[in-house]
């Protein structure tokens, strides 16, 4: 399973470089990193749900890890958490 972090600013430019990294990792298990995300945007959000539908599609591991209290709070907020397994994002309520 590779793993990829995501960066502590979550915001248009950051889900740019994220769509593109998800591009080239399609077809592999992943597992991201959201320990040191504080400032997660809308926009970079919506990529995450997304991805996580085309993962699942794909019959294919898709979890965040280590999530901090920011990701974890805006996953919730915006009921994006139920896109994930419970045990799939640490960090979650």
């Amino acid at each position: 399973m590779r793993r990829l972090a995501l960066p502590a600013r979550m915001d248009p430019a950051a889900a740019e470089e994220l769509a593109e990294a998800l591009e080239h990792l399609r077809g592999i298990p992943l597992e991201l990193d959201g320990a040191a995300v504080q400032q997660p945007g809308g926009l970079f959000l919506q990529l995450l749900a997304i991805a996580s539908r085309q993962w699942q599609a794909d019959a294919l591991p898709f979890r965040i890890a280590d999530a901090s209290p920011a990701l974890a709070d805006a996953l919730h907020l915006l009921d994006l958490a139920r896109l994930f397994q419970p045990e799939e994002v640490v960090g979650c309520r």
